[in-house]
């Protein structure tokens, strides 16, 4: 495309000039009668139209295909942006692999136990009904906990397109939280919870906002790896402002200091022998995405805050 813009525009120009330039030697070589004048005039203005519609043709055409390229850039990019957002989220959920297989695990070996003991039931006489109706839904209660735990997993790793819509952001944050309890609890670590926003809704992909508490916590969950365990709390909230929502995850590990924390959000940075520091860099990319913004500080009496601040439903419009 840009050859032919440029052949075009070499094309416009050669024949306006060649028109000009014989018409100007015509002129100063010859006298010519008055109807031959106003005849080369005539065809003077002719070159000069063709000269400006044909470079007025060749600019649009150069400026659609300088946007056209732009937009497959920024395609691109974006989906250099998606490909890598979903590849930290299935790192992420890998780091969560053994609280997510005890979790699947449980319900699956409390299932096997009160299938044995109903088997046993059967073969030791007649057993009431009452008691097989028990253990039917003990069953039931702990597949479906099992299914729950899948179905959670499955909508983070499965790949989809970014779609923006009105969530409630506590809902969204309370089921990405389920994940990280059995995490929190291997690793002998407290986690509180305090989810305050009052239904607040905001305009945003629910499984990238889950990666975001998802990220934030195993980061702070890593920095408490040697901390005593007496100051071994996680913990996360949501807050209610008047233009938007928080969602705060604060730890009591190794801290951050008062100094400049924009490193901390820049891809391969990092401070961990295994980790890839794309972490936190995918944190602000969401959150970019979603208008809004993320920010560290120290916390007062030792360790870290992250805050991730979105605007609510109103504000995003």
């Amino acid at each position: 495309m840009s050859r032919t813009v440029a052949g075009a525009a070499r094309g416009v120009v050669s024949l306006a000039v060649v028109a000009l330039c014989s018409f100007v030697v015509q002129d100063a070589l010859s006298a010519e009668p008055p109807k031959v004048a106003l005849l080369r005039e005539y065809w003077q203005e002719v070159a000069v139209v063709i000269f400006v519609f044909g470079a007025q043709t060749v600019t649009i055409l150069a400026l659609l295909q300088q946007r056209r390229a732009r937009r497959r850039a920024e395609l691109d990019a974006a989906k250099r942006r998606a490909d890598l957002t979903r590849a930290s989220r299935i790192a992420t959920v890998g780091e969560l692999s053994a609280s997510i297989a005890h979790e699947v695990g449980q319900p699956l070996g409390a299932i096997l136990s009160n299938v044995d003991a109903a088997d046993l039931m059967m073969q030791s006489g007649d057993p009431s009904d009452a008691e097989i109706r028990e253990i039917l839904s003990d069953v039931r209660r702990d597949a479906l906990r099992a299914h729950d735990v899948i179905v959670r997993l499955r909508a983070l790793l499965q790949k989809q397109a970014i779609t923006y819509a009105p969530v409630a952001f506590d809902a969204v944050l309370e089921r990405a939280t389920s994940l990280v309890h059995p995490e929190a609890r291997r690793r002998g670590i407290v986690l509180h919870t305090v989810f305050a926003t009052r239904e607040a809704r905001v305009l945003a992909d629910q499984v990238q906002v889950q990666q975001v508490l998802l990220n934030l916590c195993i980061n702070a969950m890593d920095a408490m790896e040697n901390a005593e365990q007496k100051d071994r709390e996680l913990t996360v909230e949501t807050r209610l402002l008047d233009d938007g929502v928080e969602l705060v995850v604060a730890d009591r590990g190794v801290g951050i200091g008062n100094g400049d924390v924009e490193p901390l959000f820049e891809a391969f940075y990092t401070t961990k022998e295994r980790g890839t520091g794309l972490g936190l860099s995918i944190v602000r990319s969401i959150a970019d995405a979603h208008r809004g913004s993320i920010s560290a500080r120290p916390r007062p009496g030792g360790g870290a805050e992250f805050v991730l601040w979105l605007p609510h439903i109103n504000m995003a419009r």
